[in-house]
């Protein structure tokens, strides 16, 4: 896939329904590293918010969102926000 049709995927998704989970930012290299190497680019997002420290990783599937947030925060429950 080209990065505009990995982009146009992952924007179907995110409008329709995705699973989020907040994390540190100071974590946010280790938190990357393990999704590229662990999950498909087009099914996973972030984004980051520098004045409280914290980004969101939004995830297509819920199977991918608890198995990060067991990876990095120990708990597999995941915020429905679609």
């Amino acid at each position: 896939m080209s990065t505009q049709e990995i982009q146009d995927y992952k924007i179907n998704w995110l409008r329709k329904k995705s699973f989020q989970v907040k994390g540190n930012m100071a974590d946010y290299e280790e938190c990357t590293s393990w999704l590229k190497e662990t999950l498909s680019e087009k099914v996973w997002e972030t984004s980051i918010n520098y004045e409280n420290g914290q980004c969101a990783y939004y995830f297509e599937n819920p199977q991918d969102a608890e198995k990060f947030r067991e990876r990095f925060l120990g708990d597999s429950r995941t915020v429905d926000i679609g």
